[in-house]
C-alpha cells in the first residue's frame, strides 16, 4: 500500500509560462486528441488575436501535457548551493495542532559535489517515534524529496524526466509516479484506480472540463498565457466524483515558455483511500536558469488500516549561489 505516499504531497496547485506572439513551430504529427480538443478551448479576446497570427491551439496543448521546464528548474537545484526553510505541521479530526516540525537548512554544491545541513531545528514536536523515526508518512515523502543524506557526487546532468518505473521497486517507483503528476499534468499514472483518470485530455475524461487560455501579468509584471482546467460546474454529484483533478492553472512566461507557476487541487475516494490535497509552486530566476521559490502543501488522505494524515507544510528556499567548480 505504499503507493499511498504519492497521494499525500500531491495536491497540487500548481503554475506555467508560454510565448508572446506564437508558439514555435514543431512538426510534429499531433493526434487526433489534440485537433479535436481545440474546440472545447476558450480563449479570450487577447489570445484570439494571438491565434490569428500563428497561435496553434493543438500546439499549447501539447506543450501543457509534455513541458519539461518546470522539471528542469527543479532539476537546477542539484547544481546550486542555496539556504532554504521549511515548517510541517499535522493536525488532528478536529483541526487541533498535534504534531509539527520547522527547520533552516543549507546546501552545499562544490566540486560537482552536494550535500546539506540543518542549521537550526526550530521545532521537532511528537514528528519522530521513540526510535528516532518519522511517525508521518508525509514527513518521509517530505525527507525523500527535500533532503540530501550525505555526500552525493557525479549526478545525471539529464533534464528529461524519466517514467519508466519497471526497474524501480517500493518508494523509488512510487516517486517516479509522482513525479509524473506533478511535472506531466493530463498524463497517466500508474496509481490503482486513479491513473487514467488524470488524462484529463483523453476524450474519456475532457467531458468533465471547462479549459481555457488567457492572458495574465504574473506578480503584475511577466506577461503570460495561462492554461487553466477546472470541472464544469452543472456536473452530477456522480460524474464529479469521477474526476481526480479538481483545479489546474498554469503559468507560461510569454518570452521563454518557462512554467512559472502552477496550482493544483486533487481529490478522489475509494473504499481503499481517498484524499483532498492542494499544492502551489510558485519560481524564481537566477543567474539566467529558473529555480523553485516557494513550495506549499494543504492537504488531507486516509488509506485503509492507516490513521490520517492532514498536514500543512511550507517551504522557502532563498539566497542561491553558483559556487566555481
Amino acid at each position: 500500500m505504499k503507493w499511498n505516499l504519492l497521494i499525500l504531497i500531491l495536491g497540487l496547485r500548481l503554475s506555467l509560462g508560454i510565448s508572446q506572439t506564437k508558439i514555435p513551430s514543431q512538426k510534429i504529427n499531433y493526434d487526433s486528441v489534440y485537433s479535436d480538443f481545440t474546440g472545447f478551448v476558450y480563449l479570450d479576446s487577447v489570445v484570439v488575436r494571438a491565434s490569428r497570427n500563428g497561435f496553434d491551439v493543438s500546439d499549447f496543448i501539447k506543450m501543457v501535457k509534455n513541458d519539461n521546464s518546470f522539471y528542469r528548474a527543479f532539476k537546477n537545484l542539484r547544481f546550486a548551493e542555496y539556504d532554504f526553510d521549511n515548517k510541517l505541521v499535522f493536525f488532528d479530526k478536529k483541526k487541533r495542532k498535534k504534531a509539527g516540525y520547522a527547520s533552516s537548512n543549507h546546501q552545499y554544491f562544490r566540486n560537482r559535489c552536494r550535500w546539506m545541513e540543518v542549521n537550526s531545528t526550530k521545532e521537532n514536536y511528537k514528528n519522530l517515534d521513540s526510535k528516532g523515526r518519522y511517525k508521518f508518512y508525509t514527513s518521509k515523502l517530505y525527507d525523500r524529496l527535500f533532503y540530501t543524506h550525505g555526500k552525493i557526487c557525479d549526478q545525471d546532468t539529464s533534464h528529461t524526466l524519466k517514467t519508466d518505473n519497471n526497474s524501480a521497486s517500493g518508494m523509488e517507483k512510487y516517486v517516479l509516479e509522482l513525479k509524473k503528476l506533478i511535472f506531466s499534468p493530463g498524463k497517466k499514472a500508474n496509481i490503482p484506480l486513479l491513473g487514467s483518470k488524470m488524462e484529463i485530455f483523453s476524450k474519456k475524461m475532457r467531458k468533465y472540463y471547462n479549459f481555457s487560455i488567457t492572458q495574465e501579468n504574473y506578480n503584475d509584471s511577466i506577461p503570460c498565457y495561462v492554461f487553466t482546467a477546472y470541472l464544469k460546474p452543472n456536473l452530477t454529484i456522480s460524474q464529479a466524483d469521477n474526476t481526480v483533478l479538481k483545479y489546474l492553472k498554469t503559468y507560461f512566461a510569454k518570452k521563454s515558455l518557462q512554467v512559472i507557476r502552477r496550482e493544483y487541487h486533487l481529490k478522489y475516494k475509494t473504499l481503499a483511500y481517498n484524499f483532498d490535497v492542494k499544492m502551489s509552486i510558485k519560481l524564481q530566476k537566477k543567474f539566467g536558469k529558473y529555480y523553485p521559490k516557494n513550495i506549499k502543501y494543504d492537504g488531507t488522505w486516509h488509506v485503509l488500516f492507516k490513521k490520517r494524515e492532514t498536514c500543512k507544510f511550507e517551504t522557502g528556499i532563498y539566497n542561491i549561489s553558483i559556487k566555481a567548480h
